[in-house]
């Protein structure tokens, strides 16, 4: 999940790592405790601080029974977590997935992905803890799109992986809110329809292959 590395346990996401961090999903339960201990950091992947998951500095856990802290408190969340249901869709049934996308901002973004980018296919799922559409590749992780409580999230790997892209829509969304590989925006006059149908002509230019053939020789 973006650039990262994410542990499924019983279908839901338990402990991931995403560069020189352990994310960790402890629930809101365990929350306030696990947040005293030393290298724990509020987790706002998505531009505000999601309470049920915690980033830890991975020098924090150097100690065998450090990590093994963090990777019980998460199986013992896992069992109490919600599944979300998934349904895959073809390319084409996805453009119908919402009742009325010529209304809804995210039903037009996601038709423009799936237009301009016919490898992809469309699943149901949740991006971090956001309720919304993910547009996989081979299985592998590329766009997704969620409604959020402040506006709508859209999230993109070849962005990511290309800092270029990512500067240059930064330029053109002045009051957007950027985070690495997703952009925060609040209406459709933060995103223009236009201006992101341009983007992702540039995006699918952009070779994903050498992405899809790491993240599968690190699941051997």
């Amino acid at each position: 999940m973006m650039g990262g590395l994410c542990y499924m346990v019983n279908d839901k996401m338990c402990i991931g790592v995403e560069k020189d961090k352990i994310m960790a999903r402890v629930g809101p339960d365990n929350y306030d405790a696990a947040m005293k201990r030393k290298g724990a950091k509020p987790m706002d992947f998505t531009g505000k601080v999601m309470r049920g998951f915690i980033f830890v500095d991975t020098k924090n856990v150097a100690k065998d029974s450090d990590f093994k802290y963090w990777v019980d408190l998460c199986l013992e969340y896992n069992p109490k977590a919600k599944i979300t249901a998934k349904k895959i869709l073809s390319n084409k049934t996805s453009n119908k997935m919402l009742k009325n996308p010529s209304e809804d901002i995210l039903g037009k973004l996601q038709k423009i992905i799936l237009k301009n980018d016919k490898k992809v296919e469309a699943k149901e799922g949740k991006i971090m803890g956001a309720s919304g559409t993910v547009f996989n590749q081979e299985n592998v992780f590329k766009y997704a799109l969620a409604k959020t409580k402040t506006g709508y999230t859209f999230h993109s790997l070849p962005m990511y992986g290309n800092p270029d892209l990512f500067d240059d829509l930064k330029s053109k969304m002045p009051d957007a809110k950027f985070q690495k590989g997703c952009v925060n925006f609040k209406s459709e006059e933060d995103f223009p329809v236009k201006l992101f149908e341009e983007h992702m002509k540039k995006l699918t230019k952009c070779d994903f292959s050498k992405m899809i053939a790491h993240y599968k020789s690190r699941k051997k």
